[in-house]
């Protein structure tokens, strides 16, 4: 017995239209995926480059001031998006030009390498900061 004039779509035509929206839809949600990794790694970049320019900061300031520790200094900064190390080795590197003053005996670089890492993580970003500073000389100042 066979219809004639009898409308619908074949079992075949459903399945072909299943597979066709299945294939669709894994590959939304793999491109969803590949956004959300995306974008864990930039946030990780914003993160890591906001805490070197303020581990920088604080290295320039130390250099300035009379409580410039040099050496090496680390810990961790907790973000609120998971934990960061940090690390700042500072050193004092003199130039080799002499300096022609009397009030000035030498100019100093004060040179801080910053490292941070997120816990977990293997990649460590790395900075490396700059300040110079002047080394008073003992001039009195006679008439």
């Amino acid at each position: 017995m066979t219809r004639s004039g009898a409308q619908g779509f074949t079992l075949v035509e459903v399945r072909v239209s299943l597979v066709v929206l299945s294939v669709g839809l894994v590959l939304v949600l793999q491109a969803f995926q590949a956004s959300l990794r995306a974008l864990g790694e930039a946030r990780d970049r914003f993160w890591a480059s906001f805490l070197i320019r303020d581990a920088a900061s604080r290295a320039l300031l130390a250099s300035r001031t009379a409580t410039s520790s040099m050496g090496v200094s680390e810990g961790i900064w907790d973000t609120g998006h998971g934990g960061w190390k940090w690390k700042i080795i500072a050193d004092l590197r003199e130039t080799p030009q002499p300096v022609m003053s009397d009030k000035v005996r030498s100019v100093v670089l004060h040179e801080a390498v910053i490292m941070v890492r997120r816990e977990g993580a293997s990649e460590v970003e790395e900075a490396t900061a700059w300040a110079v500073g002047l080394e008073q000389g003992g001039g009195g100042g006679g008439k």
